[in-house]
């Protein structure tokens, strides 16, 4: 992805961009984290992570590498004192940590600090320093006991009393168990520094590489996209005469690309590009049809580029899906070296697919109007690209969505049974009965940028289940459950966001 995005810089204009000449204090990009932006920063993308940046207000590499080393199960208990020593007054318990512990504050942050404390206090070399510390890891009594004698008799050998050796020895047990290795988080920390850099100073460049990254993982797109628009660039939805293949600059925004498009890929999308910039634009379905051979543009893809809007520039999305059949019966008939009877085919109204959430799609039927209903674009649009262009059913709730609840995608950052609140339209539910004849329900609730799975229970749904109604915006609250890389809310609560607007956003 880095790569990707300086090759945009390049061929942008600034051929004299390298990586490996960034300053490392850069102060954009230490202003940027600092208020929490880390969306799509390799290691501190993660909601929480964001929020312990703006508290920390991180100014040097060597606060992301603590960064990296602390935001992770276990060593995240330090946070608090971390914070704390950073913002008053570090606490030694001797005077001999200090210089073992200066960089971090006084806190233990990294493995290679245990190895320098029983250096420094109890004479140990660095070598038993290491087994002491898999020691703690493995919990091996007899050992750790062995080693304590040893750490004790050492520390007293320079004249550190037996009840401060005794806090020291408990500290590193405590923490052995968890810490980070440094030589790990520096380098993780230096990519983060480069991604951050980029996105501070080369944001068009950094968003177009970062979505083509996750092309096709559609909540990732959906949630980058909308952090695109945060940072003022404008968004342009997919054009078979405009697009590139993955994301690409253009102007002050970023174009969708037409290999991001579900059911589209690849091989379609590089053959449009490359046919586009060999014969010129596309006049017509007609034409598009025509031009790209049928191992790559079959029924399923170009419905999809017209459900997507990437054939708007061709006329209406009625009017392409009305001629989509002719079109490549033309073009058919064309390579079997046949006369063509295009004119000959009369135009047949088409059963459009709208039921894109749940087992069983529904259809819409075809009206006289030029234009496919709005709601029926949208679900095309939520399906295919990820995101909405032609509007957005949740706009109302977005300021109480933003403040209120944890984006779908950032779900993969809670663990498994912790509580989360998250919150969004209810797209499809299904009911069932119990053994013990108890109703139930499974619901579908979709966000800006993707949907999960909300399981209510009995008791739950019968409190609840008048909010629980197909197109209403609620939020819930409940805990995740993690199951082979799924992820579920368990509801424990469910609230009308409209009646949270109106009350001022107070649960």
């Amino acid at each position: 992805m880095i790569q990707k995005t300086g090759d945009i810089i390049h061929m942008n204009g600034d051929v004299g961009f390298k990586l490996e000449e960034i300053p490392l204090d850069d102060r954009e990009t230490f202003a940027m984290l600092s208020r929490g932006e880390a969306i799509g920063i390799f290691q501190l993308e993660a909601s929480w992570v964001r929020d312990f940046l703006k508290e920390m207000k991180p100014g040097r590499l060597q606060d992301i590498i603590a960064t990296v080393a602390l935001c992770r199960p276990g060593p995240m208990e330090q946070i608090p004192e971390f914070l704390g020593s950073r913002t008053g007054t570090p606490h030694y318990l001797h005077p001999v940590l200090k210089p073992v512990l200066e960089e971090t504050h006084g806190v233990l942050v990294y493995q290679e600090q245990i190895l320098r404390v029983a250096h420094v206090v109890a004479g140990f070399s660095l070598g038993e320093a290491d087994i002491l510390r898999r020691a703690v890891g493995k919990k091996k009594k007899e050992l750790l006991d062995q080693m304590e004698d040893r750490f004790l008799k050492g520390a007293s050998h320079k004249g550190i009393p037996v009840q401060t050796a005794r806090a020291i020895y408990d500290l590193i047990q405590k923490f052995a168990n968890y810490g980070f290795s440094k030589n790990h988080a520096a380098p993780y920390a230096l990519i983060a520094y480069q991604t951050a850099y980029l996105k501070a100073n080369h944001a068009k460049a950094f968003m177009a590489a970062l979505l083509s990254s996750v092309a096709g993982i559609q909540g990732k797109v959906g949630l980058y996209l909308e952090e695109a628009k945060r940072l003022g660039l404008s968004v342009l939805g997919p054009s078979v005469n405009k697009s590139s293949v993955e994301f690409s600059v253009e102007g002050q925004g970023i174009r969708f690309g037409l290999g991001s498009i579900k059911n589209v890929g690849g091989h379609l999308a590089s053959a449009i590009v490359d046919e586009r910039e060999n014969g010129g634009a596309y006049g017509s379905l007609a034409d598009l049809a025509m031009r790209i051979e049928g191992r790559y543009l079959n029924k399923k893809g170009l419905e999809s580029l017209i459900q997507s809007g990437a054939c708007d520039d061709l006329g209406t999305r009625y009017a392409n899906l009305e001629g989509m059949d002719g079109a490549l019966r033309m073009r058919n008939l064309s390579s079997e070296n046949q006369p063509s009877l295009f004119d000959e085919i009369p135009a047949q109204p088409v059963l459009l697919q709208a039921g894109l959430f749940g087992d069983e799609p529904s259809r819409a039927r075809v009206s006289s109007s030029e234009e496919i209903a709005l709601d029926v674009r949208l679900q095309w649009e939520r399906e295919l690209l990820g995101m909405y262009f032609s509007g957005h059913p949740l706009s109302k709730y977005k300021e109480l969505l933003r403040e209120k609840t944890t984006p779908i995608p950032d779900l993969e950052f809670v663990h498994d049974g912790r509580d989360a609140v998250i919150g969004g339209r209810v797209s499809s539910l299904k009911k069932v009965v119990t053994r013990s004849g108890e109703e139930m329900a499974f619901v579908n609730i979709e966000d800006d940028y993707d949907t999960i799975e909300v399981i209510v229970f009995p008791r739950t749904w019968q409190k609840y289940r008048s909010l629980l109604v197909k197109e209403k915006v609620v939020l819930v609250r409940g805990s995740l459950e993690e199951q082979e890389e799924a992820r579920r809310i368990l509801a424990r609560e469910v609230l009308e966001a409209d009646l949270l607007v109106v009350s001022g956003h107070n649960p």
